[in-house]
């Protein structure tokens, strides 16, 4: 049992280890990234097989509503990276038989994404805080949240580097939307 946990928590620690470095990468500027022409909703579709378990465990709805054929000139591993964080997030943040929806817009040359949920939301004043790394908002006083405080900040950092903007809007107590815009692809 003690050898189990042990095993976990040096997994947890070369994990941090490993986002960490790849921040300081990203930060230096100094991350090959391969940008290939991308479907959006293929990426979307991929982030939520891959959370469903988290998903379905708190009888969570997820709605996808990005259209087939939004393409975008993206590293697929990256961007993934960027889906799985923030739904990641919204699933994380949002209670049990809440709701979480994904769409697109496009807006002259650009594809702005939206990850809205019925989470607990954040404030106001937190919000510019949220992209800084090891910056992690405490919800509810008291309340221990699971994470790094990397994500957000690795997720501004991807999208950066993908030549676009991230922001979130949010009421504290009925929940949050994540914003994010990528180059549409020529």
């Amino acid at each position: 049992r003690i050898l189990k946990i042990i095993i976990q928590e040096s997994n947890r620690m070369i994990g941090l280890v490993n986002a960490l470095l790849d921040l300081a990468k990203m930060e230096a500027g100094m991350l090959t990234y391969q940008f290939t022409a991308t479907d959006l909703f293929f990426l979307v579709k991929e982030s939520l097989e891959a959370l469903a378990p988290l998903a379905d465990a708190k009888n969570i709805s997820i709605e996808n509503r990005t259209p087939a054929l939004q393409t975008v000139n993206v590293d697929q591993e990256r961007m993934l990276q960027v889906f799985r964080n923030i739904i990641g997030n919204a699933i994380k943040f949002t209670p049990e038989n809440g709701t979480i929806t994904i769409e697109t817009h496009e807006k002259d040359d650009f594809v702005e994404v939206a990850v809205h949920d019925t989470g607990i939301g954040i404030q106001k004043e937190d919000l510019e805080r949220i992209f800084h790394k090891f910056d992690q908002i405490i919800p509810v006083k008291g309340q221990k949240i699971q994470g790094t405080g990397l994500g957000l900040a690795t997720v501004r950092q991807i999208i950066i580097a993908h030549g676009g903007k991230v922001w979130a809007t949010s009421q504290a107590g009925k929940g949050s939307t994540f914003y994010f815009t990528l180059p549409l692809a020529s």
